[in-house]
């Protein structure tokens, strides 16, 4: 995954918990904070940008490791 999509998509999930947050203020009558709920969902956006930023493919792991793809011959 390309630095570019990872940054998209940090964006999007600040975004989508902003929003979330939101509803829950208002929802509860609050001004901000969103509650013990809206800590819950702050931690889960932390969470998701974290599995983000850590998400590596098959096929990216392959081209770093060589150890991994060599032939043993056999007599």
């Amino acid at each position: 995954m390309t630095t570019v999509t990872k940054i998209g998509l940090t964006i999007l999930a600040f975004l989508i918990g902003g929003v979330i947050i939101a509803g829950l203020n208002e929802a509860q009558g609050t001004k901000s904070g969103g509650g013990p709920i809206g800590i819950i969902f702050i931690i889960g956006i932390g969470a998701a940008i974290r599995a983000i930023w850590k998400y590596k493919p098959e096929s990216e792991k392959s081209k770093n490791t060589n150890a991994d793809n060599q032939t043993l011959d056999k007599r």
